[in-house]
């Protein structure tokens, strides 16, 4: 039986540039507020404080308000893929054998990335695995054969028949 890998290496760099690219969106938005603002307090006066400090206020406010909205949508979710990824290509491995069917259930997981329910019928017994669902597209809706997991985690699979 082949197995068909739903996981490669070459995402580790997808996922470290992702990172990469908000990490720069994120210190160019700090650099983007932080100098107006140490120049509105530089040039703030008596008789002007009453124009620059709100404004500097304001303009702080809003750079880290932008701060944090990349930091919880692209950083945060960039980073908890990258962790994923790494955790299904370097942990150890367990085959399941059985009927599998992939069910139009999405759970969302922390950091937003959905997870899409397998059910797996073996001897009788029905069992309840998990796939990305990014890598759902790549699995059969239902199959026979087998699959390797991680942590319940469907990271390849092979369908009886294949040479």
């Amino acid at each position: 039986m082949n197995m068909i890998e739903l996981y490669h290496q070459g995402e580790q760099a997808t996922e470290r540039a992702a990172k990469k690219r908000a990490l720069i969106a994120m210190l160019a938005v700090a650099a983007a507020g932080l100098i107006p603002c140490i120049v509105l307090i530089a040039l703030a006066t008596r008789r002007n404080q009453h124009l620059f400090l709100p404004l500097a206020i304001g303009i702080a406010w809003l750079s880290g308000w932008i701060f944090i909205t990349i930091l919880h949508g692209s950083f945060a979710a960039a980073n908890a893929r990258r962790r994923h990824n790494e955790m299904m290509l370097n942990e150890p491995r367990e085959t399941m054998t059985g009927q599998f069917t992939k069910t139009a259930d999405i759970r969302r997981m922390k950091n937003g990335m959905a997870i899409q329910k397998v059910i797996l019928l073996e001897d009788e017994r029905e069992r309840v695995l998990s796939v990305n669902a990014e890598k759902a597209a790549l699995l059969p809706d239902t199959f026979t054969g087998a699959a390797e997991t991680v942590y319940d985690f469907i990271v390849s699979y092979g369908v009886n028949g294949d040479v």
